[in-house]
């Protein structure tokens, strides 16, 4: 079993935003974790994102979630985003994790690297009718051992 952790991650909420990059939002939470705990380079990985809206919100799937990176030189997404789908409703199933899989390069130093981006994903109220997007941004430290 994998062990998780090795990453931190900074995830502020409190308020929905339509525009650039903001900490918080108020209708969903969003915690990511790394998976395995240390990575050795040319060694794939996995992001876990757990969301967890409010009652009332889902999160979609098309637009699908994505990650994007600020300073991407150890960290670098492999594949699509696995959107697990909620058979009843067609949006994001909240109870299991999207998983992006990524690989440290084989050319990567060991040590800590701080990496920042952000993901962007669309919820919508169900009751009230209405959907925007989301930009939060995120820091990573991934640990990457000889």
């Amino acid at each position: 079993m994998h062990s998780v952790l090795a990453l931190w991650v900074m995830t502020l909420l409190s308020a929905g935003t339509t525009g650039g990059a903001s900490p918080e939002n108020k209708y969903v939470k969003v915690e990511i974790t790394v998976v395995p705990q240390a990575l050795r380079p040319g060694n794939e990985g996995e992001l876990l994102a757990r969301f967890s809206p409010i009652e009332g919100i889902h999160v979609n799937v098309d637009p699908p979630v994505e990650f994007r990176f600020d300073s991407a030189q150890v960290l670098v997404l492999k594949d699509d985003i696995d959107l697990p789908l909620d058979k009843e409703t067609g949006y994001l199933d909240h109870a299991s994790p999207a998983r992006q899989t990524f690989a440290v390069p084989t050319n990567s130093l060991p040590g800590e690297y701080l990496i920042k981006g952000k993901i962007v994903y669309y919820y919508c109220s169900d009751e009230e009718g209405w959907c925007t997007r989301f930009t939060q941004p995120l820091e990573l430290t991934l640990k990457v051992t000889p």
